[in-house]
């Protein structure tokens, strides 16, 4: 039995018939709930949908079928595809909660241009590290491109995440369906720059917790300033593809690699018969001998 204002096809059907001045933000509140409780979708992606879809109330009178259609062609002509892309999910699960999924039932996805990636090489990723100007962000970056996980995985750490002994991360930050985390591990080099940027950390801050207790804007101020002094224009997702190529390039199996970057095994044999076991992971992982600074 669903909880109060968790009724998709009862509650909300006739909001489609207001004006979103009318429907007002009560109704993105019960969405942001629906999504998360109902569906469990992440926080974060439940309010970057709620972001979109008050974004494209904004910018229409009504929430139908040629309004729509007007907003979306208007967009896409003038964003990527994979703007696009969130934005036609975002709607579509909000036309499921409002009670009409045919509103967009025929908008298809548009198929993604596959374009070369660019990989940055050791001395590149070099370079960046050493126009990084403090222990937290060398070692927020070695913990990229040896370990291979996202930045949310990683600026979420706690000091409980982290077996300093065998060098073994355990990421706890995914509460959604559609990210996930196994375990991971980092070489001699993060260790060591893990040292230095603990060392340097107040007793206020390393009493709360967190590895790496860093602002979007304090980040986003020396990551821009290294990208200038270094004249490599690095993405923090960068050292996950880094990490990826690098250990191919060191004879992993791409299974091995795809459970270190916290990726679902995707066939039968993967998720039954071969041992992804932490026990196992770290012996693969301490045979490839990854290094990057060296």
């Amino acid at each position: 039995m669903r909880s109060p204002g968790f009724e998709p096809g009862l509650q909300a059907s006739p909001l489609e018939h207001l004006s979103v001045h009318q429907s007002g933000h009560g109704n993105l509140e019960q969405f942001k709930d629906w999504l998360e409780v109902v569906k469990a979708y992440s926080p974060v992606t439940s309010k970057g949908y709620c972001r979109i879809v008050r974004v494209v109330q904004k910018s229409t009178t009504t929430f139908d079928y040629n309004s729509l259609v007007g907003y979306l062609r208007d967009f896409k002509s003038e964003h990527t595809i994979s703007h696009y892309t969130k934005v036609l999910s975002a709607l579509k699960v909000y036309s499921r909660f409002i009670g009409r999924p045919e509103l967009l039932e025929e908008f298809a996805f548009p198929r993604p241009q596959l374009t070369p990636k660019p990989f940055w090489n050791k001395s590149q990723i070099r370079a960046f590290h050493g126009a990084l100007s403090s222990p937290r962000m060398k070692a927020l970056l070695l913990m990229g491109a040896t370990s291979g996980l996202r930045k949310g995985e990683i600026t979420g750490l706690s000091f409980d995440d982290v077996d300093f002994q065998s060098r073994t991360v355990v990421p706890k930050v995914h509460t959604g369906t559609t990210k996930h985390s196994w375990v991971s591990f980092y070489n001699e080099e993060c260790e060591a720059a893990l040292a230095e940027h603990i060392e340097s950390m107040r007793p206020v801050m390393r009493a709360r917790g967190k590895l790496f207790a860093v602002s979007s804007r304090d980040f986003k101020i020396e990551w821009g300033n290294a990208k200038k002094i270094s004249g490599v224009n690095l993405k923090f997702k960068d050292l996950r593809d880094f990490f990826a190529q690098s250990m191919l390039e060191l004879g992993v199996q791409a299974i091995y690699i795809d459970a270190f970057s916290g990726r679902a095994p995707g066939s039968i044999l993967a998720k039954h018969y071969i041992d992804l076991s932490p026990r196992k992971l770290k012996q693969v992982y301490d045979l490839a001998g990854l290094q990057v600074l060296s």
